[in-house]
């Protein structure tokens, strides 16, 4: 399940809401069809909508459909089925509203440990110590507290809407958003990082080399698959999500070789392979242990 908002009109502030899933059940190369795509609810205004007002009616039929369910026939074979919402996919502004949780910009603003933050240069920075994952038993329990007593436990502020939707984990039930926490994300700060003038000191800076880069980049004649061409890095600023996409896992590598330092490169190539295994249609328990192993590696060397 997913909901996000989307401006109508430029000359407007009024944004559309729509409530969209997929059927699970169906084959993946049938899953994604954008004609597969359902559409659950819609709201439409100037303001983000009231998720408690909004997601009611959902929530209310999948509780039904859960406890109910509907009957339908395949051939001469009446089937019993039941729903369930598997996970929930939102960014980092919609996520707390749907969570009952602070936003990831504030103490305890992650979504699944209690790690409770450091200030550092006026910013909420999580560092590499451990602490212990939520989990959906204590989560619900933490926002009936906070409900029942007006305060804020944990980063936990208020019952989520979701919160009676059937066999629904409220922690990982609500899972990474994979465009803006690395598209638009870390593939974008990492190339800013290496241009910037402000990073003119670091080790990393490469900065007087875009042209080169440019020349390397703006050659590339990709397949009809990847359905834009290659822009300058110099506007990346401006680069959408599937341009971020095409740089990290194809563009990137033969862009940034012999020019990024090697240690920043071996660096970059194992979040290229991180997010490259992520993605196929099959993966193993074994990739996953190694995937973990990885990401951990990733963000504790930066």
């Amino acid at each position: 399940m997913n909901t996000d908002g989307s401006p109508v009109y430029k000359s407007t502030k009024n944004s559309l809401w729509p409530i969209q899933f997929r059927i699970n059940e169906f084959p993946p190369e049938k899953r994604d069809l954008s004609e597969n795509l359902m559409l659950a609810g819609l709201w439409f205004g100037k303001k983000e909508p009231n998720m408690q007002v909004f997601m009611k009616p959902f929530v209310q039929e999948m509780y039904d459909l859960y406890h109910n369910g509907f009957s339908w026939q395949h051939h001469e074979e009446v089937i019993e089925t039941k729903v369930i919402t598997l996970n929930c996919v939102v960014d980092s502004v919609a996520k707390p509203t749907l969570q009952g949780t602070t936003q990831f910009n504030g103490y305890f603003g992650c979504n699944y440990c209690y790690h409770p933050g450091d200030l550092i240069d006026n910013q909420i920075r999580y560092c590499s110590d451990k602490f212990d994952d939520r989990t959906d038993v204590k989560i619900r329990e933490e926002m009936l507290f906070c409900t029942s007593q007006s305060t804020t436990v944990s980063g936990v502020k208020r019952i989520s809407p979701l919160y009676v939707l059937p066999n629904f984990d409220l922690v990982n039930g609500f899972v990474i958003d994979y465009m803006h926490a690395v598209l638009l994300g870390v593939a974008k700060l990492t190339v800013t990082l290496w241009t910037d003038s402000k990073s003119h000191n670091s080790p990393y800076y490469i900065g007087k080399k875009v042209d080169k880069i440019d020349e390397r980049l703006l050659n590339i004649k990709p397949p009809q698959s990847i359905t834009r061409r290659p822009r300058s890095i110099k506007e990346s600023v401006r680069w959408k999500a599937n341009e971020w996409r095409a740089w990290l896992l194809y563009y990137s590598l033969p862009c940034l070789i012999d020019l990024l330092p090697v240690a920043y490169l071996k660096h970059h190539l194992l979040l290229i392979s991180t997010v490259y295994s992520l993605l196929k249609t099959q993966i193993t328990a074994t990739e996953l242990i190694d995937i973990e192993d990885d990401l951990f590696f990733i963000c504790e060397a930066v």
